[in-house]
C-alpha cells in the first residue's frame, strides 16, 4: 500500500532540497583533532581512543577489493580520493568528548563463496580484475591457508575437547557447580584487530566448533572507574539485544590479566569496506540491506535503547552476505520517549541538527536522521553534508541542504528526503519506512521466527548436554539469565538454528 506521505520529486538533473531551518544558535562544537588532513567533510578525530568499541567486523580481503565491476563503475571518482574521504567521514566522536579512528578494523580472510541475494558480485570480472594482482592474490591465498591449518580439526582438538568436556562433567559432579569459564574453553586464531585496550581475535568453540570473536581488553586500561563503568555499560546494552541483525554478546569473563568478551562472529566485512571496494550500491541491493537495519534500530528502540552512531562501518555482514550484523554500542544509552538528552556524540557527518543546537534533543529521533545519511551514503558512496570544517558542516546540517543526485529514483529521494527532516517530530518512523513506495514490491526474505520453539530449545538443551552441562543447569542459566558458558553456547547453537530455520 502506498504511503499518503509520499510525495514527487523533479527527476532530472541534480536538486538541492531546503528543509526548514532550525533557530540559529552558536553551536559547541564536538572536539576533535585539527588534522586537516581529516577533516575535507569535518569529521576529523585523534587515532587513538579511551574506548574501544565491541565489534568483530571484518575488514574486506584483497580478493573482495576488485568486485568493481564495470556495471558498478563510477565515473568521475577516483577511487582512492572516493574512499579517502569516506573513511574520514565516519569518524566518530564519543559523548564524553574524546574521538577516535575506527579505521583500523579488524582483519580476515573469506572463507565462504555464496553470494549474497543483497549484494551481486560478478565472478567473470572478479578473476579477469585479479590477473593483474598475483602478490595481492598470494598474501590473501597464504592468510587463507593459515587460517585453515589453525581451525583444522585434528586428533589433538578432539582430546583437548574430551578433556574439556570432562572437566565440566567431573566439576558438576564433585562441586555441583559448573567450572570457571578460562581461554581454555577457546581455541586462539589469528589476531584480526586492534583497540586502545587489547586486541581481537578469531577463535573457535571448543564445544560447538563455531568461529567466534574476542576481544581482550587488559585489566590495566581500565583501573579508572569511569572506563570501566563506560566498557560494561556498553556490555550490559548488548546483553538486552538478542536479535538476528545485531551483534549479539555471547559472554564475558576475566582472567588475572584481561576481560575476555566474547562475541558473535560475522566475517563479511562492513559496508564502508563493501563501498569503499567497489562503489554504490544499487538501490535493490540497498533495500534488503536497509529493511534488515530498520528491524534492528527497531527493536532497540522497543528495548528503550538509542544506538547514536548509525553509520557503514557500524553495519556488518555475515560471511554469505545474507544478514547484516548492527555493531558498536560504545556511545549508545538507554532512553525513554519523551526525555531530553543533553550528551553530544556520534559520527559528526551523521549528526543530527537537534545534537549540534546543543539545547537538548528526545533521543529516538536522532537515529532516523543518521539512517537517512547512511541510505544517502549507500546509494551515492558519499555523505551528504560535506565540508573543509566541522563549523562548516554544522552550518549545512542545520540547514538540511544537500544535493541529491540525479540517478536517485524519485521514491529514493523522497524516503531520505523524510529521514533528514531538521524538525525531528516530523520525521518518518520506522513503520513508515517499511511501507514507503521505495519498498513496493519488497519481500523481506529469511526472516527470524521469533516464537517460542520448545522442539528447537530441547533440541539446543540436549547438544549442550553432551557437553557436560546438565539439562536443568543450562535451563536455570537461560531463565536467569545468567552470563556462563552454557548460555553462550547455547546463544551459539540458537543462532545457527534461526539462520536454517525454514
Amino acid at each position: 500500500m502506498k504511503s499518503k506521505c509520499f510525495s514527487k520529486l523533479k527527476s532530472t538533473g541534480t536538486k538541492k532540497i531546503i528543509q526548514p531551518v532550525l533557530p540559529s544558535r552558536k553551536c559547541k562544537s564536538i572536539r576533535v583533532s585539527p588534522l586537516e588532513s581529516q577533516i575535507n567533510t569535518g569529521c576529523a578525530n585523534s587515532p587513538k581512543n579511551p574506548s574501544s568499541p565491541l565489534r568483530n567486523g571484518l575488514n574486506i580481503p584483497n580478493i573482495i577489493s576488485h568486485y568493481v565491476t564495470k556495471a558498478l563503475a563510477k565515473p568521475g571518482i577516483p577511487h582512492n580520493k572516493r574512499s579517502s574521504k569516506l573513511s574520514a567521514a565516519h569518524r566518530r566522536t564519543n559523548s564524553d568528548g574524546t574521538s577516535n579512528n575506527l579505521n583500523a578494523k579488524n582483519k580476515d580472510s573469506l572463507n565462504s563463496k555464496k553470494h549474497t541475494k543483497m549484494l551481486d558480485f560478478n565472478e567473470k570480472t572478479i578473476k579477469k580484475d585479479l590477473n593483474s594482482q598475483g602478490e595481492d592474490i598470494e598474501k590473501t591465498a597464504r592468510r587463507e591457508d593459515s587460517m585453515k591449518k589453525v581451525f583444522q580439526n585434528n586428533d589433538l582438538d578432539e582430546v583437548i575437547r574430551e578433556k574439556l568436556i570432562e572437566k565440566i562433567s567431573n566439576s558438576f559432579k564433585e562441586t555441583g557447580l559448573a567450572p570457571k569459564t578460562t581461554i581454555d574453553f577457546y581455541k586462539l586464531g589469528r589476531h584480526i584487530g586492534n583497540g586502545a585496550f587489547g586486541k581481537v581475535s578469531i577463535a573457535l568453540n571448543r564445544l560447538t566448533g563455531h568461529k567466534i570473536a574476542i576481544k581482550t581488553i587488559e585489566n590495566v586500561f581500565i583501573k579508572d572507574e569511569r572506563t570501566r563503568r563506560k566498557i560494561f555499560q556498553e556490555v550490559f546494552i548488548m546483553k538486552k539485544l538478542k536479535h538476528r541483525n545485531i551483534i549479539r554478546l555471547l559472554e564475558v569473563f576475566e582472567s588475572n590479566k584481561n576481560v575476555m568478551i566474547v562475541l558473535e562472529y560475522a566475517g563479511g566485512g562492513d559496508l564502508l569496506q563493501i563501498i569503499k571496494a567497489r562503489g554504490r550500491l544499487t538501490e535493490d541491493e540497498a533495500r534488503g540491506i536497509f529493511y534488515q537495519l530498520i528491524e534492528a534500530i527497531k527493536f532497540c528502540h522497543d528495548t528503550g535503547i538509542i544506538h547514536r552512531d548509525i553509520k557503514l562501518d557500524n553495519i556488518l555482514l555475515t560471511s554469505d552476505y545474507t544478514d547484516i550484523k548492527l555493531c558498536d554500542f560504545g556511545v549508545s544509552r538507554f532512553a525513554k520517549t519523551g526525555e531530553k538528552v543533553h550528551e553530544q556524540c556520534g559520527t559528526p557527518a551523521y549528526l543530527a541538527p537537534e545534537i549540534i543546537i546543543n539545547q537538548g534533543y528526545e533521543p529516538f529521533y536522532v537515529d532516523i536522521w543518521s539512517m537517512g545519511v547512511l541510505l544517502y551514503t549507500m546509494l551515492s558512496a558519499s555523505v551528504p553534508f560535506k565540508a573543509k570544517n566541522l563549523s562548516d558542516l554544522h552550518k549545512l546540517i542545520l540547514k538540511g541542504s544537500y544535493e541529491v543526485p540525479e540517478y536517485f529514483s524519485l521514491e529514493a529521494k523522497d524516503i531520505i528526503s523524510k529521514m533528514l527532516n531538521p524538525i525531528p517530530n516530523l520525521r518518518i518512523s520506522l513503520d513508515d519506512m517499511k511501507t514507503h513506495p521505495w519498498y513496493d514490491g519488497f519481500q523481506a526474505e529469511n526472516s527470524l521466527d521469533t516464537s517460542f520453539n520448545v522442539t528447537k530449545q530441547n533440541e539446543i538443551i540436549n547438544k549442550i548436554n553432551t557437553f557436560g552441562f546438565p539439562q536443568e543447569y543450562v535451563i536455570q542459566s537461560l531463565n536467569l539469565k545468567d552470563d556462563n558458558h552454557a548460555s553462550a553456547t547455547y546463544n551459539l547453537l540458537e543462532l545457527e538454528s534461526s539462520y536454517n530455520y525454514t
